[in-house]
């Protein structure tokens, strides 16, 4: 096998992996409804909170960011140069946002993307999950706080030598995962309005 189509055969089968919905999986290990039935209907950490079981939801935080580490260490590890193994990472976050095990309709990705972060560079990793941290303590909102992080990680990939190879499908990536997230930007615009019409009533 030439090492093309080695590197094409693990980056699918990174795929497969960040195509397995952990939240799914652990509901059904603590006998909790199904993530895909209520709240956001969406099958990550966050909505997992919502069944009043914080440690499933810190299960599910945990394996989701698991996923994006295992698979970019592992074409690290098989040494393979650091744009491939980034591109391994990524194909788990894209299975975490399109998994074929589950109709393509999976989570937002952030968690997975977050453990590739700290994979390809632990330091901006550490300085996002410090940013998605402070975007949550002040917000109170966690789908706001993945927005920013994604926001920002480009910018820090770009500023690191060692990284700035990964600037342009860094963006590429953060586009995707805000995009995931346009059911809460709609909900944030929704409030906002809402607040302002209540403090200037016409």
């Amino acid at each position: 096998m030439n090492s093309s189509l080695l590197l094409a055969t693990i980056v699918f089968g990174c795929y497969c992996v960040g195509s397995v919905m952990n939240a799914i999986w652990i509901a059904n290990w603590f006998q909790l409804p199904d993530p895909r039935s209520y709240g956001s209907k969406n099958p990550g950490a966050t909505n997992m909170l919502r069944s009043a079981h914080p440690q499933a939801a810190a299960l599910t935080f945990l394996l989701d960011i698991l996923k994006g580490v295992s698979t970019t260490a592992i074409a690290l590890y098989a040494g393979y140069e650091l744009p491939s193994a980034y591109v391994c990472g990524v194909a788990a976050t894209i299975g975490h946002l399109f998994p074929i095990f589950h109709r393509f309709q999976g989570g937002k990705g952030a968690a997975t993307y977050l453990g590739v972060i700290l994979t390809t560079s632990p330091m901006i990793g550490l300085f996002g999950l410090c940013i998605w941290s402070m975007s949550l303590y002040i917000s109170r909102n966690s789908g706001f706080s993945s927005i920013i992080c994604a926001i920002m990680t480009p910018i820090l990939i770009s500023m690191q030598s060692s990284t700035n190879i990964l600037s342009i499908p860094s963006v590429l990536v953060s586009t995707l995962i805000i995009i995931s997230h346009h059911q809460n930007i709609k909900s944030m615009i929704t409030r906002q309005l809402n607040h302002t019409r209540t403090e200037n009533p016409s």
